[in-house]
């Protein structure tokens, strides 16, 4: 509670932050006053295992509350190191935080702008906050906020429409809400955006509203929001695509009015600039580590290529569909007709099926307008699916047929269809058969990938019904799951679910799974069906699994190619090149995404060396190969990339001593295990692993069956597993359980007596102190510990007798010590001492904080000023009382 002298309303705040509200003091009429805590009665619990219960669960409940941040005083989440540097960033100048956060895949983006949101909500720098993402990720991020942050969001879809009062706008009657970009755009709904006065706007993948990418519409609402709003994140792992222009877009969004002098004329202010930008690659985290003598959190890639050989019909039909090609261009190989050629060539390289499929669809269309002369369609559909555009994440379902049925010349239909109608023909009897390619799959995940769950990724819906009907008959058994843009998110939930508790198995799926979803505990091995023609959508399919906290030592990566088609030609000439660079400057160039740098260079293959044989296409492309690195090279200069200069060992550091003793994976199984225990569940443990031996009370999100594993350790390769963490709502409410029944007057849990090697009677004291700042209200633990003659125990023996009674090593004595427990209520010290220890140490380890900051921010910045700006609140808070007797040696 904060109170102002004289003021007539009281806030009242949840110490998690989670909830608040104002009271008016006069309407209250007495019923809001002042209390303190009851002592700890003198009476032991029928089972002393209630009262190490209890101590635990304060121990768990205060992990972060006297960290230097309010971000993890209030959340679940245990960030590393370096997910710290965003927060510290936007701290500089936490009234008008611009940033863009530019880390790339796989280093928890979410994380750290969810550590920024909670952080300004509880400076009061925040109130209304709009996130904006593509629509498959708004469950994504509202899960993230609630489970590590403790944040509800309300997700603007139709159940909120359903739900919304008559009358009211759906983005004015919400304080925090997730919606996606497209509908936000829309123009019934942009201007009703952009007129409400939000804190904080937050936009994912923020190069889809970059002025290039954003194809106006994306990049005018974020502009619009820019203008509006006095806090911005952008967070992007590919911050640029290929114009510079693209990227500079993206630093005019942070400052649209100028202010913060991000901009020098057209050109980017890099000094000032690098104060709102951080950007770094999987390499850049790997240092920060190896400064730290840490090994690496990431997994070993291991990229292979797969080229088929096709069978005599295969090359055949390539041949056909070479000479088709000539038919449609005639002699002016830059016919937009060229299109239609390669998109045919490519579905003929992914799959007999989607060939056949695509045959069919435009010979209907050619049999209709053969029929009616007088008809035009001179339709010719957006490019940027065809080249897998970026922003285009599973688009491509709906794409295909406008391209089938595209680029018809009416002089040509009659010619047209007798070539197509005898090509159809040739493919009908093997469109669902194995080909070459399936059946090198096949062997792959028989032999070389068995054993692991793997991801197949193909660009096709009509390849993925292929895969999805013929793999299950060649993997003896294996179960094998399918996921398209035509399910909604919960059945795409169920799938992966699904897949997730499977000991094995194939995910055959579109690029609907290509961004954003963390999978790196379903599977460690991807293969690509078929190449993407954009190296950037290749690297965010690896990245679904290739990614911090991956379990597996080495993630497997396999690429399947027809030799002599277009996909191999597109290979050697941009995905092996784009991967070769990437290993010598640690990045898939920005710009080989770019949707017209893909144009030119398959428009250049398909023109000048689609039909070259084999052995004649090394040698190429050496020197555009030297310049393109040299373009990367000069990207990597010139980008934002590194900030070591945040290297904050001590903080980290401290965090995790925190949680070492307490929240090992099989400290806390342990604890799990004996607090559920008290209401009926039984276990067995194995290793990292419990085993449900009996059920007991359902406990919120969790109701497993008789044999199910469920473990605290995330690292577990195991996917079967059901994966509990601090903030599971199982957790909490175990631990919220086992608190109100310990300060209950029926079962009390806050006295404890057990037998330990020590020479006479020790009281321990458990306390709980609060210090206010200027922004915050942090809180610790801490002990005094006393004999009966009031002498004090030093320290490492306190810390010693503690360790005993939590690792479940000391038993309640027999006979009657009630006479002690009296004893150490009446000798209870008032807290006050160990309280100015507690603050003197939390003041030391903040001022190394502060030191290490100001040689970065230099001395002015407030925010590094208030982390020692702390001062006792209130009185220290007596929790529980243990007193330990002689007899165990």
């Amino acid at each position: 509670m904060l109170e102002e002298p004289d003021d007539p309303f009281l806030s009242v705040e949840s110490l998690d932050g989670a909830h608040h509200t104002l009271l008016y003091l006069p309407r209250e009429h007495g019923a809001v006053r002042h209390e303190s805590s009851p002592e700890p009665r003198p009476v032991l619990p029928r089972d002393p295992e209630q009262h190490r219960l209890y101590l635990e669960v304060e121990h768990l409940r205060t992990l972060q509350a006297d960290a230097p941040f309010l971000a993890l005083q209030r959340s679940r989440v245990v960030p590393h190191g370096y997910q710290l540097v965003p927060l510290l960033m936007a701290l500089e100048s936490p009234a008008r935080v611009r940033l863009l956060i530019a880390d790339d895949v796989g280093l928890g983006k979410t994380i750290e702008a969810g550590l920024i949101v909670k952080e300004l909500l509880l400076r009061g720098f925040a109130h209304r906050v709009l996130v904006l993402t593509p629509a498959h990720l708004k469950e994504d991020w509202a899960e993230a906020f609630s489970r590590f942050f403790h944040l509800r969001f309300n997700v603007f879809g139709s159940q909120l429409l359903r739900e919304l009062p008559p009358g009211k706008n759906p983005w004015q009657i919400h304080e925090r809400l997730i919606a996606g970009i497209d509908l936000a755009k829309r123009p019934e709904h942009r201007d009703q955006v952009l007129a409400q006065p939000w804190d904080l706007v937050v936009v994912d993948e923020a190069h889809l509203a970059s002025r290039v990418q954003g194809r106006n519409e994306r990049h005018r609402l974020v502009r619009g929001l820019a203008e509006r709003t006095g806090h911005l994140l952008l967070v992007t792992a590919t911050p640029h695509s290929g114009h510079p222009e693209s990227f500079v877009s993206l630093i005019r969004h942070l400052d649209p009015d100028g202010q913060l002098g991000l901009m020098a004329g057209e050109a980017v202010n890099r000094a000032r600039a690098r104060r709102h930008v951080v950007q770094r690659t999987r390499d850049d985290v790997l240092k920060w580590y190896g400064a730290e003598g840490k090994r690496s959190p990431f997994p070993e890639r291991d990229p292979q290529p797969v080229p088929v050989e096709p069978s005599k019909n295969e090359a055949q039909l390539f041949a056909l569909l070479s000479e088709y090609a000539g038919l449609l261009m005639g002699n002016n190989p830059n016919a937009p007709a060229q299109w239609l050629a390669m998109h045919f060539m490519r579905r003929a390289a992914s799959s007999p099926l989607a060939l056949y499929q695509s045959l069919s669809n435009r010979i209907e269309r050619l049999t209709a307008l053969s029929q009616e002369p007088a008809e035009s369609d001179a339709t010719e559909p957006d490019l940027g699916p065809l080249v897998d555009r970026p922003d285009e994440r599973g688009g491509e379902e709906g794409a295909d047929r406008a391209y089938d049925v595209a680029w018809i010349e009416q002089v040509r239909i009659k010619t047209e269809l007798g070539y197509l109608t005898g090509l159809q023909e040739a493919l009908r009897a093997r469109a669902r058969r194995p080909d070459s390619k399936f059946k090198r799959l096949a062997e792959l995940l028989n032999d070389e990938l068995a054993g692991k769950k793997t991801i197949v990724f193909t660009r096709y819906r009509d390849t993925l019904e292929y895969l999805g009907s013929l793999l299950p008959r060649r993997l003896e058994g294996l179960p094998v799951f399918t996921l398209h843009g035509g399910h909604t998110e919960a059945e795409r939930d169920d799938v992966l679910d699904s897949f997730a508790r499977a000991e094995r198995g194939v995910l055959v799926a579109t690029d609907v799974i290509s961004e954003g979803l963390n999978l790196q505990y379903h599977a460690s091995q991807v293969v690509h069906y078929e190449l993407p023609w954009n190296p950037n959508r290749l690297e965010q399919r690896n990245g679904r699994v290739d990614r911090f906290g991956q379990p597996e030592p080495v993630v497997r990566v396999r690429m399947l190619f027809y030799e002599r088609s277009l996909d191999a030609l597109i290979f050697r000439r941009l995905i092996d090149k784009a991967l070769r660079i990437k290993d010598q400057f640690g990045v898939v160039p920005n710009y080989f995404g770019d949707e017209e740098y893909v144009k030119g260079v398959v428009q250049s293959i398909f023109q000048k060396e689609g039909f070259l044989p084999h052995s004649q296409q090394a040698g190429l492309f050496e020197q555009e190969e030297a310049d393109d690195a040299e373009l990367a090279r000069r990207a990597r200069q010139e980008g934002f990339y590194g900030h070591n200069e945040f290297q904050l060992p001590d903080v980290e550091r401290a965090l995790h001593q925190t949680y070492g003793h307490l929240t090992t994976p099989e400290r806390l199984n342990g604890f799990f295990a004996r607090a559920a225990a008290q209401w009926g569940w039984g276990f067995k443990s194995a290793g990292a692993k419990l085993t449900v031996v009996q059920r007991g009370r359902p406990l919120a999100g969790f109701d497993p069956p008789v044999g199910q594993a469920v473990s605290f350790d995330p690292w577990l390769p195991e996917s079967d597993l059901l994966k509990l963490d601090l903030a599971h709502p199982a957790v909490e409410e175990l631990m919220e359980r086992l608190r109100a029944r310990a300060w209950s007057d029926r079962a009390p849990a806050r006295t404890g007596l057990f037998l330990a090697d020590v020479a006479g009677p020790v009281f321990l004291y458990l306390f709980r102190a609060r210090f206010r700042g200027p922004h915050e209200l942090a809180e610790t633990l801490y002990y005094e510990a006393r004999t009966p003659a009031g002498e004090e125990l030093d320290g490492g023996r306190t810390e010693q007798l503690l360790a005993a009674l939590l690792a479940g090593e000391l038993v309640q004595p027999d006979g009657n010590h009630e006479h002690l427990l009296h004893q150490a209520v009446q000798l209870a010290p008032s807290g006050e001492a160990g309280r100015r220890r507690a603050l003197d140490r939390l003041l030391a380890e903040r001022s190394k904080l502060t030191e290490k900051l100001s040689r970065v921010y230099g001395p002015g910045v407030a925010f590094v000023q208030e982390l020692t700006m702390l001062e006792p609140l209130g009185s220290p808070e007596w929790l529980a009382l243990t007193v330990f007797v002689g007899g165990r040696s």
